[in-house]
């Protein structure tokens, strides 16, 4: 189909041209004409290039010979050398690999008790590359991993006057050390809940390449890459305290139960597990009940991206730790006063991991 408004105009100056098919499909070039009519000169295979003479104020046009879109056009200069970059603005060449995940299995029997804690890790590490020379990313999920305060779901105490040792908080840090790697997109994000939870992690690398904590950012078009999805955490709340370069995600114990069928109460801190009511205060009111994931398996639905430089070849060292505080609370009923007593276990998990980024190029 011709176009009149987009065709050559003369040939007083010579020029030469390379034309450099930066895609990763195959692509037809075409010389557009006085009439403004398509004429095709070669086709190149991707990362091929082709040299010929032309003149200032000749368009060229390249398109995906699978399709026949176009990927873009050029319009010659004056400039004796020049360079035509076949290259898709809107959806920059992606490609990524799957590095070996990690899978363990840790168990840490707690102090002085039957209890058998435990940690369930799988985390999958992606790299992309995205544009030419464009940039590098690492996304790392670990939305499979699982800890448990009891391996079997049942507290060593578990009385009305004794609760222990539940699960109050996890903690999960990561973080890329390198100096020029960027945190682009983590999640989940702040949910108080206490119910679903989504989290969601994705960048887009299309366009402009600007930077954005907020999910699904970062260009008007182009190739998403992450994940979203949805885990259940009935009553517990998560607090992103995300910063600079390292992805913060605690999972804290929001809500317990009152054992006598009297419905959820809020929990900000041990205290709350005591009811001190006028009864409370005067009684042997048992203390309040814990929710099940915090006895059993918490899934952590934590996962980040980063950022380096497309042309970098570089390895950089990953870290994650993971912490488990696990609370232990009594009762105790002197006639006229309750005396309340608490501690907890800090329970740790740490890997470190280095990702080589020549693996993608």
């Amino acid at each position: 189909m011709s176009d009149s408004t987009f065709r050559s105009v003369h040939s007083n100056t010579s020029v030469s041209l390379t034309i450099r098919n930066k895609t990763n499909q195959s692509v037809d070039i075409f010389w557009v004409n006085y009439q403004g009519d398509d004429i095709k000169y070669a086709s190149l295979a991707p990362r091929d290039e082709y040299l010929i003479g032309t003149y200032a104020t000749h368009p060229w046009r390249a398109r995906y010979k699978s399709s026949g879109q176009e990927v873009n056009h050029y319009v010659a200069t004056t400039a004796s050398q020049q360079i035509f970059l076949v290259e898709d603005e809107t959806n920059p060449p992606l490609t990524s690999v799957s590095l070996t995940p990690l899978n363990a299995f840790r168990e840490d029997k707690l102090n002085n008790s039957s209890q058998i804690a435990t940690w369930s890790f799988n985390i999958d590490f992606t790299l992309y590359h995205a544009g030419d020379p464009g940039f590098k990313y690492l996304h790392v999920d670990a939305h499979n991993t699982r800890v448990a305060a009891s391996k079997n779901g049942r507290l060593h105490f578990d009385q009305d006057d004794k609760r222990g040792y539940f699960l109050e908080k996890a903690e999960v840090i990561m973080e890329v050390r390198h100096q020029n790697a960027l945190l682009v997109s983590d999640g989940p994000d702040t949910d108080m809940g206490g119910g679903s939870v989504t989290s969601s992690s994705t960048w887009n690398v299309g366009g402009d390449f600007s930077i954005s904590k907020s999910p699904s950012v970062g260009g008007n078009a182009g190739l998403t890459i992450g994940r979203s999805y949805s885990e259940t955490l009935t009553d517990f709340v998560v607090q992103n305290n995300s910063t600079g370069n390292k992805a913060i995600h605690n999972y804290l114990l929001g809500a317990t139960s009152k054992v006598d069928g009297g419905g959820k109460m809020k929990y900000s801190s041990w205290r709350d597990l005591f009811p001190m009511d006028a009864e409370g205060q005067l009684t042997g009111v048992r203390l309040n009940d814990v929710p099940a994931l915090s006895k059993s398996n918490i899934p952590i639905p934590s996962q980040a991206i980063w950022r380096l430089d497309g042309d970098f070849r570089g390895q950089v060292q990953f870290y994650i730790k993971i912490r488990q505080v696990l609370r232990y609370c009594e009762k105790t009923f002197n006639v006229f006063w309750v005396d309340r007593d608490t501690h907890s276990y800090n329970r740790y998990w740490w890997f470190t991991r280095t990702i080589d980024f020549s693996e993608i190029n």
